[in-house]
């Protein structure tokens, strides 16, 4: 969080008419909020990572070298995107890049527009759906490409021309709701393929669920999220919001709203104003209606068979939101699962079947698709962080002995997943591993001796979830990208790959052996339950028959025991295993489908599914030089903007940021209206080497009354080293830095009053900064454990520059409390100028409630006392939307000494800030506002404060 401090030049207003006015006050003061998120960098890659760049179509994709053939089937597929995305959004594209990052674990994408870039990374995820993950990643976003050019036409076309690509960065963050964003682009990617988030019953229910039970809220609740209960993301909402009204009112419904909002940004609610044109409601009355039209049509049961399973520990359903997942029997009365929560950080627990719950561990972070247990002994992944490098990150298979609680590492620095352990060899593990090529293979490793041996799937296969067979094969699911997942066999004596199903375009996952079945998660029917296939007969079964969903199965003997989705979360059920009671469920069709997927899959005109023909193609294939990438200039503005500060000034700047996200270059002129003078400014900062580099300088006029009219040059350089160290589930990092700063004043006017003279100055500030701090809950104010500390030492190095020695030195405990989300925060910090010189300012401030007063020495203590009040969610109008009231007792106590008038002093101050958590005027980004009532020293007066603050960007 970031106070504001907001500031706009007069002068502009006399060129601009009234609604001109309005608009440049929206885009000039409110965009600074959007910067961080505009200006965007999800980090780096290693330095040593050599790139290459293919383009055609003015689609241009860059990518690490060795990466060619995947870089060219990325640039088929979306060449094939380009022309089918615009049939519901009709819309010029611009020239467009597209950078592949293949060496994280995460798997994700993004599009950006300032600069204008699409960022992939690669590795898939073991729960994707029946969708190959580039071809997932390139229909998904470049839907985004599509909707963010459609807003280059009318008055955002004529601010992209005064402000670049910031405008329709600015346009698109204050006006276009999340949530149709990633509801569009989930449409698209739902009508255009096979399959698609939409056409997969678990990504849907939880919105189903919250209609059924709670009548889904209004709308500034389901958008911007809740701390009281839990609500599904942008993603299911949008999509939801974005498909029935295409349902309803045709597949050009969202091109007009678009249009509305591009051409009349200066109409305050032009979004909302473009859906009443289209629809006869404002997106309030919108979501209201769309609600209630979703609900009806799943009032019917959604299965229409009696319930036979029952609860594992007996416990009925909290009313918090609570969800046990990943449940394994670690003997006929008690399982090992895995527990999350708003209130919980995600957690091991043992639960037995009267309901008592006991922590075994809090993991470190993690994507989890399967997990395993065998003799005591938990199996599942970790991420591991590259201590420098963002876009490096690992997935480790770890073990974790239930009884010890102390965990080992099976692999190492791979990109592993679903560690499956052998039921007939205590020391035998399987798990799934792809390379930075997307190729998979099934590990087997003999934890004993570590000998491993790897087989790689057939035709280029993607691979899930291996578990162990009776016959010392190994079944997994694996996707043919033409025709979807089925259940493939592993015979390791002669490393052969055999089909045991059909290949469907069905979400599968999760399977275990039991007898002749493979039981697993199935998304064949409008929920997902747990299905047996028959391997001999060929048939699937219904296992179970739950309301909304039935997923993580585990058995034992005969039972089985499962994770089942409510509106609160996901409990704990379990059956017996009688084939007997099973369904036989008749699949038809390749793909499951209902009346929206079918009218929107109508409205794209086709299904494409085109073979890679990238082998067969002429491309040339360059170098992309990281030297001469450095600059890219891709917004400017007739005023000066501070993105660091989110200040706004009078005079220009321009901003460029390589497509790389290495180099960071801001300039500009700022015109100063108190003194009355102008300055250049100019920082840069290059973040792709270890170390990362920057520095500033400023040159330009000064005047202060006291002090005449000088000129003043400023240069600050400064080179860090970023370290990553986290680990387990604290959050840990350390950063050492070294920066000199050279100051010179010249032309000071002779005899004037305050003493000025011409002169240099030089420093040098050394710095370190150290935190480890505990992972937070939803509902968490502050970590509840951990500390974080800085040390600084600024001198002068050269006898001849007057600057005093200075050091300073912070360190802060993060401490539980008694209750859930309270936390308590102790402070312990001060400074000491050492000589005589000049003095700079000090990191250190004074208790809260006074102005800041120089001491050679100062000594400061404060403890804080944070917890929330509650959590209300208050819709006051559309203006304001609350959603949490928290409070913080505080009291500040310091020690002043050495100062030139007061020899010591003793300051004090004690208080109470009662502040909010909000979004007001339906706006992104969350406002924190509230007041501060302290007092100073035992006076007798109590002051109050007003605060104010908001979040930038992520």
């Amino acid at each position: 969080m970031k106070r504001v401090n907001l500031q706009i030049s007069k002068g502009l207003h006399w060129y601009v008419s009234y609604r001109f006015k309005i608009l440049f006050y929206l885009f000039f003061t409110l965009f600074p909020s959007c910067l961080k998120a505009q200006f965007y960098s999800a980090g780096v890659d290693p330095a040593s990572v050599h790139w290459e760049q293919v383009e055609e179509d003015r689609i241009r994709v860059i990518f690490p070298k060795g990466y060619e053939t995947q870089a060219l089937s990325v640039l088929e597929k979306l060449k094939e995107i380009k022309k089918e995305a615009v049939q519901t959004i009709p819309t010029k594209v611009p020239p467009i890049s597209v950078i592949l990052h293949n060496q994280t674990a995460e798997s994700n994408g993004f599009v950006v527009w300032a600069p204008k870039r699409v960022e992939f990374f690669t590795l898939a995820d073991q729960n994707i759906y029946p969708q190959d993950w580039l071809n997932q990643l390139a229909t998904h976003e470049f839907r985004h490409v599509v909707q963010i050019s459609n807003l280059r036409q009318g008055l955002t076309k004529v601010l992209s021309v005064i402000a670049g690509e910031q405008a329709i960065g600015a346009v698109l963050g204050l006006y276009i709701p999340t949530w149709f964003l990633e509801g569009d682009a989930v449409s698209f990617e739902t009508s255009y393929t096979h399959t698609g988030r939409g056409r997969t019953p678990a990504f849907f229910i939880p919105y189903i669920s919250m209609l059924n039970k709670y009548g889904g809220f209004f709308y500034e609740k389901a958008v911007f999220g809740s701390y009281k209960h839990f609500i599904p993301d942008h993603y299911v909402v949008g999509y939801h919001l974005v498909s029935y009204s295409r349902f309803y009112f045709g597949e050009r419904i969202w091109k007009s709203v678009l249009d509305r909002v591009a051409r009349r940004p200066y109409s305050i609610t032009p979004f909302s104003n473009g859906l009443k044109r289209a629809t006869g409601m404002t997106k309030f009355k919108w979501y209201n209606w769309s609600a209630k039209q979703i609900d009806a049509m799943y009032r019917e049961p959604l299965v229409s068979v009696k319930n036979i399973s029952h609860s594992f520990s007996g416990k009925k359903t909290l009313p918090d939101f609570v969800s046990y997942r990943f449940p394994h029997y670690l003997n006929d009365s008690m399982v090992v699962v895995e527990k999350t929560g708003l209130s919980f950080v995600p957690q091991w627990v043992l639960i037995n079947r009267q309901g008592k719950e006991q922590r075994i561990i809090y993991p470190g972070y993690y994507s989890l698709a399967n997990t395993s247990l065998s003799k005591g002994k938990l199996y599942y992944t970790e991420y591991k962080f590259d201590k420098r490098w963002t876009h490096r990150l690992w997935s480790d298979v770890k073990e974790l002995d239930l009884a010890t609680k102390k965990k080992r590492r099976v692999t190492f620095k791979t990109y592993a997943a679903s560690p499956s352990a052998s039921i007939f060899n205590d020391n035998q593990i399987a798990y799934v591993e792809q390379n930075k090529k997307n190729e998979f293979w099934i590990v087997t490793k003999d934890l004993s001796t570590d000998h491993f041996n790897r087989f790689q799937s057939d035709h280029d296969q993607m691979l899930f979830t291996p578990v162990w067979s009776s016959d010392s094969s190994i079944v997994c699911i694996a996707l043919d990208k033409e025709r979807g997942k089925y259940f493939a066999r592993l015979n390791m004596k002669d490393s052969s790959w055999s089909m045991l199903s059909p290949p469907l375009f069905y979400d599968i996952n999760q399977p275990l052996t039991w007898n002749q079945y493979i039981i697993h998660r199935g998304a064949y029917e409008s929920t997902e339950q747990i299905y047996a296939y028959d391997t001999i007969e060929h048939k699937t079964y219904r296992v179970t028959q739950e309301p909304y969903e039935a997923t993580d199965p585990a058995i034992t003997d005969d039972k089985l025991v499962f994770s089942s989705y409510t509106a609160t979360g996901y409990e704990l059920k379990e059956q017996l295993l009688h084939p007997s009671d099973w369904i036989e469920f008749p699949i038809q069709g390749v793909q499951w489908d209902n009346a929206v997927t079918q009218i929107m899959t109508l409205q794209e005109s086709k299904v494409i599914t085109k073979e890679d023909s990238s082998q067969t193609l002429d491309y040339t294939i360059r170098k992309y030089r990281k030297i001469t990438h450095l600059f890219n200039f891709h917004s400017w503005a007739p005023l000066y903007i501070d993105v660091n500060n989110a200040t706004v000034n009078s005079g220009a700047s321009a901003f460029s940021q390589n497509l790389l996200s290495t180099s960071f270059l801001s300039a500009g002129y700022l015109y100063d209206n108190t003194e009355q003078t102008g300055k250049w400014i100019l920082n840069y900062q290059y973040t792709g080497l270890y170390p990362a580099l920057s520095f500033s300088t400023t040159l330009g006029d000064r005047y202060m009354k006291r002090y005449g009219n000088w000129k003043e040059f400023v240069f600050n350089a400064a080179i860090a080293l970023p370290f990553n160290l986290t680990h387990g589930p604290y959050t840990e990092k350390l950063t050492l830095t070294a920066s000199p700063q050279f100051q010179s004043i010249y032309n000071v006017e002779e005899h004037n009053s305050g003493g000025l003279v011409n002169q240099n100055l030089l420093s040098v500030l050394y710095r370190l900064e150290y935190s480890r701090l505990f992972r937070l809950s939803t509902r968490d104010l502050r970590s509840s454990k951990g500390q974080s500390f800085f040390i600084q030492y600024r001198n002068a190095p050269v006898a001849d520059f007057s600057y005093s020695a200075f050091w300073a030195a912070s360190f802060q405990s993060y401490l539980p409390s008694v209750w859930r989300h309270h936390s308590i925060l102790a402070i312990v910090q001060g400074h000491h100028y050492n000589g005589g010189g000049l003095y700079l300012s000090s990191p250190i401030a004074f208790p809260r409630g006074y102005t800041y007063q120089f001491a050679e020495n100062l000594i400061r203590g404060s403890i804080d006392y944070t917890f929330p009040i509650c959590y209300p969610d208050w819709r006051l109008t559309a203006l304001l939307y609350i959603k949490r009231i928290k409070a913080n007792i505080f009291y500040d106590g310091a020690f002043a000494a050495g100062n030139n008038t007061i020899q010591s002093l003793f300051y004090d101050s004690k208080g109470i800030d009662i502040r909010m958590d909000c979004h007001v005027a339906n706006f992104l980004s969350p406002i924190d506002i509230g007041i501060r009532f302290y007092q100073l020293n035992n006076g007798n007066f109590i002051n109050y404060q007003l605060l104010l603050a908001y979040q930038l960007g992520k």
